[in-house]
């Protein structure tokens, strides 16, 4: 998380925000419609991404055109899969 975040911080997204995520419940008011529902299936995928279950995509599908949605889940793949080539070379 320590390079997306560093990354996250030179593209412009605020430090308080970045902290945010860490107690989303807490500060889920700082959060938009949009981002909130992209942050909850960004947790699925991760976890669980043969569950992602009819209430999340309905959010999805609310959201973000069927475009996004693939977009989307392509960035979050990508995302992990760089973690897990960093975990297992030890570079994070």
């Amino acid at each position: 998380m320590r390079t997306q975040s560093a990354l996250a911080e030179r593209l412009g997204v605020g430090r308080d925000l970045l902290d945010a995520l860490y107690h989303i419940d807490q500060h889920a008011a700082e959060f938009t419609p949009a981002q909130l529902v992209a942050i909850r299936y960004a947790e699925r995928v991760t976890t669980a991404a043969g569950d992602i279950d009819a209430r999340l995509w309905s959010d999805l599908q609310e959201q973000f055109a069927d475009d996004a949605i693939v977009e989307l889940t392509a960035v979050i793949g990508f995302i992990n899969y760089l973690n897990r080539v960093a975990d297992a070379l030890g570079l994070t």
